[in-house]
């Protein structure tokens, strides 16, 4: 079977000084993303990362640090996953 040809990109007819406001706008944004602090919890996991102390992400005392504190309330505290096929 053939692929369909391939669409080519019109100009865009950006100018440089569209790209220039673009870049700036960029830089504004992830400026204020580069002066924020780092939280202390990513903090911690990264110095027991460092230390070889960060916990198995299948061990029961395992603390997920993209889940809030009251969806950690919310899942079970014993036992570990199962794999069920």
């Amino acid at each position: 079977m053939a692929l369909p040809p391939a669409r080519t990109r019109k100009p865009s007819g950006a100018t440089p000084e569209i790209f220039n406001q673009i870049g700036q706008r960029l830089r504004n944004v992830y400026n204020d993303v580069l002066t924020q602090t780092v939280p202390d919890r990513f903090v911690d996991l990264l110095q027991a990362l460092e230390a070889g102390t960060a916990t198995d992400p299948t061990s029961p005392g395992h603390v997920n640090m993209s889940e809030t504190p009251s969806q950690q309330a919310r899942r079970p505290a014993t036992g570990r996953k199962t794999d069920q096929r």
